[in-house]
């Protein structure tokens, strides 16, 4: 089994109707809370967070957001490309502390492969409950409305070569900034032989999914459920954002944790965590930089009022201490001791039926999860360090999948730039 990647007819926003296209996309589904969501909504009537989330609290919002997407294209608010093409995506931004970044991707389809092939790898678990909503949306809409985050082992760096040539050498016909100053930029690249050349660095390479795990298997189950209308349904493709693992515009960010509605003990915890960690008392505002310095696994225990850094002890038997049938390297990841030494074991919590059920939610800003602390919305939060890039390839290849929300590639991908309509995406003429 190959990786197999093709050209596709995007479908777009039409501009002359919708207005300004940072007005109209949105952030992934996964990260868009209650009031980000109010807040696209009011942005503008036409914003694809009508299309990926609930808006009225409906439990099968699925076939609401069916009905609106076939409405809004039978009254022109999206334009479709005339030819397929690859779409060159670059964005520049800045990290927090000032360092500026570029990236540069390939929006392509994908054909779906299972997991059990070995060329796609996952890297983290997912929710089963997510998932199914996922795959009740993709039914309805018969739509990608984001793209998959998709990495290609590219150690020699001849795919970023070839990406990052083609999008010098062409004008972006969209170019913005969002509402964090994430400069996008997208381009059109028709040419078969590009393309081609494109799909043939790919194909005899692995690929990890770095974000929008739920929306690959998603993918997957459906493109199982139309195996018998043949290999080129376009339910068998999915939309990917295609990366090179050499880019230097890589960033994974760490994913703070934060507690809410589970009755935090928190003297009874501070004295069960000794037996495991170093803890010393440390101003709340300065344990994100604590925390950073760590050289070994290392945690900021955020409560009202304070904070703590927890050190993990030297000579401890993770191996033992951390449950499951895990290699070592598995069993050392931070966040993997987070969720079986001190979730599990000293709090007594499942972490995953907490996330499922929104006591246990996630961020990559430390200022976040401090103010969610402060202000009394949640009882504590748990900070962290980043999960290494060489580690998350080095378990995917070997077939392990890390704790839930184990990384956050920044900045996100947003839904609603590119479109992938199953109804024309493969279609030689609109309609057909």
């Amino acid at each position: 089994m190959e990786l197999e990647a093709r050209p596709f007819r995007g479908t777009f926003f039409d501009l002359k109707r919708v207005g300004r296209i940072k007005e109209v996309i949105a952030p992934p589904y996964d990260v868009i809370d209650d009031r980000e969501k109010e807040s696209l909504l009011r942005r503008s009537p036409f914003n694809v967070v009508r299309l990926i989330l609930p808006v009225n609290g409906e439990e099968e919002f699925w076939r609401d957001a069916a009905r609106t997407f076939q409405r809004w294209k039978e009254e022109g608010i999206f334009r479709v490309d005339p030819e397929p093409a690859v779409y060159l995506y670059r964005q520049a931004f800045t990290l927090p502390g000032g360092r500026e970044l570029e990236r540069t991707g390939a929006v392509v389809l994908l054909r779906c492969v299972d997991f059990s092939q070995g060329v796609v790898l996952p890297h983290e678990m997912t929710f089963p409950r997510t998932r199914n909503q996922q795959l009740n949306l993709l039914r309805a809409c018969r739509a990608n409305f984001s793209q998959v985050f998709v990495l290609v082992r590219d150690e020699e760096g001849l795919l970023l070569r070839h990406l990052g040539e083609a999008a010098e050498s062409r004008t972006p016909f969209l170019d913005f900034r969002d509402e964090q100053g994430v400069r996008h930029r997208l381009s059109r690249m028709e040419e078969t032989e590009w393309a081609l050349r494109l799909s043939l660095l790919m194909r005899d390479r692995k690929a990890v999914i770095a974000d929008g795990h739920h929306r690959y298997e998603t993918a997957v189950l459906y493109a199982e459920e139309n195996a018998g209308q043949g290999d080129e349904h376009p339910g068998r493709f999915v939309s990917v954002c295609v990366y090179s693992s050499s880019d230097p515009g890589l960033v994974s960010l760490p994913v703070h944790r934060v507690l809410a509605g589970v009755g935090f003990p928190r003297r009874g915890i501070l004295r069960e965590l000794e037996e495991y960690f170093e803890v010393e008392e440390v101003p709340a505002d300065s344990l994100p930089e604590a925390v950073g310095r760590g050289e070994r696994t290392t945690f900021g225990l955020l409560f009202p009022g304070g904070g703590v850094l927890l050190t993990l002890k030297p000579g401890l038997k993770l191996e033992e201490l951390v449950a499951g049938e895990h290699s070592p390297g598995w069993k050392t990841l931070d966040v993997s001791i987070l969720h079986h030494l001190v979730i599990s074991r000293v709090l007594g919590e499942d972490p995953v039926l907490l996330a499922e059920v929104g006591k246990l939610t996630f961020t990559p800003w430390a200022e976040e999860a401090m103010e969610k602390v402060g202000s009394g919305e949640a009882e504590a939060a748990f900070l962290v360090r980043p999960t290494p890039l060489e580690v998350m390839w080095e378990l995917a290849e070997k077939g392990e999948r890390m704790p839930h929300k184990s990384t956050y590639f920044y900045p996100k991908l947003p839904s609603g730039l590119v479109i992938y309509d199953h109804a024309t995406g493969l279609a030689r003429e609109e309609g057909t």
